[in-house]
């Protein structure tokens, strides 16, 4: 089952990929501000760029005359870089105006988003406080005056991992469990990946759930079941793909099974086909098993 997505998510994502005038894919050799977010090792990954139009009095008045992006990354990646360049350029905003911008103006302007996508409006907003960090280094401007956890952004990447999959630190997880309410695993995976991997980082350790305790100080209500140890990853894929094999007279023989990681059983998928795998999935095989729609 495909995504479904806006017609204003479709139009950029066209638009980008096949170069149209109004595009914004490319880079800004002389940026006034530049900023990375991501790993395009694993996973999505954005560079953007902005030129501004300085103001020879207060550089806080400068303003946003031109930017650019460069995202390795699905339809709703491509789409919210774009939209994060036609919201700032549309009003030649200041770059601390642009920073007022949340990851649901982005959605918002591209007239929603897959809740399994919000993370692709998140990378914009994270990567639109680099870029402006990096420019107000440039002009001398004091970070902690212009936004409160500014400078706090440029030391995600410092700390312990927390989680492997998408290389994502202590640091990072719980500013962002804060700044967009994120109440249980499930939230954050949504919001910024973590924990849509393996899955092993849920309920480590100093993981997704010790990290929401930290934050909210009482036990999450987490969505996502409890990973299956390693040693028992062989077993879980021979059954599943057991299950897959002699579903041709069964309702699952219309499901396309595309990966199986630890729990985590990827497919195409409808909901109502969804519910009735993962059920039959955990009824007889492993109670913990989670099917992913892709």
């Amino acid at each position: 089952m495909a995504w479904e997505y806006s017609e204003k998510i479709k139009d950029l994502f066209m638009n980008a990929i096949t170069n149209e005038k109004d595009s914004h894919f490319g880079e800004i050799k002389d940026a006034d501000g530049m900023g990375r977010h991501g790993s395009i090792t694993c996973g999505d990954t954005m560079v953007f760029y902005f030129k501004v139009k300085k103001d020879d009095k207060n550089p806080l008045n400068d303003r946003i005359i031109q930017t650019k992006y460069k995202t390795f990354g699905c339809t709703s990646a491509i789409a919210s870089s774009e939209a994060l360049c036609h919201m700032i350029e549309e009003k030649q905003m200041t770059p601390a105006k642009a920073l007022q911008l949340t990851n649901q103006d982005i959605v918002d302007f591209l007239g929603g988003m897959p809740s399994q996508k919000i993370h692709c409006s998140v990378m914009g907003t994270e990567v639109l406080k680099i870029a402006v960090a990096d420019w107000a280094i440039k002009r001398g401007v004091n970070l902690q005056q212009l936004c409160g956890d500014l400078e706090e952004t440029l030391h995600d990447d410092e700390g312990k991992i927390v989680c492997d999959c998408y290389d994502l630190t202590h640091n990072y997880i719980k500013r962002k469990i804060v700044e967009l309410d994120l109440k249980n695993a499930e939230d954050i995976t949504n919001a910024i990946k973590a924990g849509g991997g393996c899955g092993l980082c849920v309920n480590r350790p100093n993981g997704l759930n010790a990290i929401l305790q930290e934050v909210w100080g009482v036990n999450s209500q987490n969505n996502n079941a409890t990973p299956v140890s390693g040693k028992n990853f062989d077993e879980l894929r021979e059954k599943i793909e057991h299950v897959f094999k002699n579903s041709i007279s069964s309702e699952f023989n219309k499901i396309d099974l595309v990966e199986i990681k630890g729990n985590k059983v990827y497919c195409v998928v409808t909901k109502d086909q969804k519910n009735k795998l993962e059920e039959h999935l955990r009824t007889n095989i492993d109670e913990n098993i989670i099917v992913i729609d892709v």
